[in-house]
């Protein structure tokens, strides 16, 4: 009677933000074994700081930390990755891409866009662009043994390619669908090819959003549904998602994951209950029926770490995600 309804049940933790030494994971991960969760999801890397280690790029780590001590060397993620394995955890790799990469271009500014900041993208129109996330994929992959990889996708803001002529330029030129805000799109379907060589195994997840048009998931012919494969591809919901998404996403085929914001945001204040009664079938006066709601394979509550450090993290995420490993 007391088994799970959903084979995936789990955590995000946000280590960009705010670095979190490795005692304070390995007891995330306690917890989440005692409650049946079984996925930490490990948000590693954004664009206030990349604090992997790369033995591909050695800038990448050092110069893009908060600090080089703040970093998790190859040493660091094994021991994280084998602690979880023992207590019955998977532990799934998210590396957000091309937005949410400031960091990155301390290091190799030679793949992202000009301008302010980079706005925090990367540029899609540079082959080395693609030969630098391949390679930080393969190496990941190498230390995370998962199957599935997370590839983010959201809130790619592109003012910089907007105001960038020879990014403009190429998107005319290639016949981007949609133009500029199809660029993303553009992006993912040529790394998914080069993925489909090099991990043809891998299932990808990618962040999905109905209404906001930042979110590459929904801009009808210019964006990235239309070129997704149902068969290896999961949509992670996370915001503001509208009926007819919710539905078109199940009815197409896809496998589903909820981790709606800010109901399964643990950082945002919100009572335990609210993450008990987060159920992914019905919300937002939304029923899916029965074959809808077989898409759904969990969710996960998350731990964004914007205001929360390492002192604090442990007392936001239990007993929130413990409430909603009772739903899931």
């Amino acid at each position: 009677e007391d088994e799970p309804r959903f084979p995936h049940r789990g955590n995000l933790i946000d280590t960009s933000r705010h670095y979190m030494p490795l005692p304070t994971l390995k007891r995330v991960i306690d917890g989440l074994a005692y409650t049946k969760m079984n996925v930490f999801h490990w948000h590693m890397v954004d664009y206030q700081a990349f604090p992997f280690v790369s033995k591909t790029f050695p800038g990448v780590g050092p110069k893009t930390a908060w600090d080089p001590r703040l970093v998790y060397n190859h040493a660091m993620v094994k021991e994280v990755v084998e602690y979880a394995r023992q207590r019955g955890v998977r532990v799934l790799i998210e590396m957000d891409t091309p937005g949410h990469n400031g960091a990155i271009c301390k290091a190799l500014p030679e793949i992202c866009a000009p301008g302010p900041n980079s706005c925090h993208t990367l540029d899609p129109t540079k082959n080395v662009t693609y030969d630098v996330v391949m390679k930080l994929w393969e190496e990941l992959s190498g230390l995370f043994p998962d199957n599935w990889m997370h590839w983010g996708g959201d809130e790619c803001h592109t003012e910089c390619w907007e105001s960038t002529p020879s990014i403009v330029d190429f998107a005319k030129s290639h016949n981007v669908s949609g133009g500029v805000d199809g660029l993303e799109a553009y992006y993912f379907e040529r790394l998914g090819k080069m993925a489909d060589k090099v991990f043809p195994t891998k299932t990808r997840l990618f962040w999905g959003d109905g209404e906001m048009t930042g979110d590459v998931i929904n801009r009808g012919p210019s964006g990235l549904l239309p070129h997704l494969n149902p068969s290896n591809s999961i949509i992670h919901i996370w915001n503001r998602i509208t009926k007819d998404s919710y539905r078109a996403w199940a009815d197409s085929g896809f496998n589903l994951l909820w981790s709606l914001d800010p109901s399964l945001y643990e950082d945002h204040d919100l009572l335990w209950t609210t993450f008990y009664d987060a159920e992914p079938c019905v919300q937002l006066n939304i029923t899916l029926d029965a074959a809808q709601c077989s898409k759904f394979l969990g969710g996960e509550s998350a731990e964004w770490s914007e205001h929360i450090d390492a002192s604090r993290l442990l007392s936001y995420v239990f007993p929130r995600a413990a409430a909603y490993a009772e739903r899931l």
